[in-house]
């Protein structure tokens, strides 16, 4: 059912926003342990990672966010972790999930962007992927931020169906 659902998303996906993907053929299939690591520009780019990476990963979500009547569907038919990241102990539970060899996702700022720019990166999951000798595989989203489903309103022209870059 989750690889029906990758497949119909990453088609719409291709068919609205034109998404256009470089720098696939580093991603690293045979890395046992790994970190992903994304810009969080829009409320469109944990499905743009659950689309197209090759692997679905799990997803780390602040458990305030995974509370929300809006975002329950969604976190439903994807692989997730809640966790509190005001705790520390977030970082054993992210730890043991990366050490178990699965592929873990995380926005590393914490939070939706306010400009459509780098907001403060938190050291959280650097120190993460450092205890569990995991590769990271840094992803820049580009384009969403001009999505509908941003926080740009005001501030920069959105657009219903802008075109995306991963």
């Amino acid at each position: 059912m989750r690889l029906v659902l990758q497949r119909l998303t990453r088609y719409l996906c291709r068919w609205l926003f034109r998404v256009e993907l470089r720098g696939w053929e580093h991603y690293p299939h045979h890395e046992p342990r790994l970190l992903i690591v994304a810009n969080h520009v829009s409320y469109l780019d944990g499905m743009l990672l659950a689309a197209f990476l090759p692997d679905l990963p799990v997803f780390v979500i602040n458990t305030h966010v995974a509370r929300q009547w809006w975002v329950k569907p969604f976190i439903a038919i994807t692989r997730h972790i809640s966790v509190d990241p005001t705790t520390p102990h977030y970082l054993k539970t992210l730890i043991q999930h990366i050490q178990a060899g699965e592929r873990v996702a995380v926005f590393p700022e914490g939070r939706l962007s306010l400009t459509g720019a780098l907001m403060k990166i938190y050291e959280g999951p650097a120190l993460a992927a450092d205890k569990a000798d995991a590769a990271l595989l840094p992803v820049y989203i580009e384009g969403a931020q001009y999505s509908l489903l941003s926080r740009l309103g005001g501030i920069a022209r959105r657009r219903l169906f802008p075109r995306i870059r991963l």
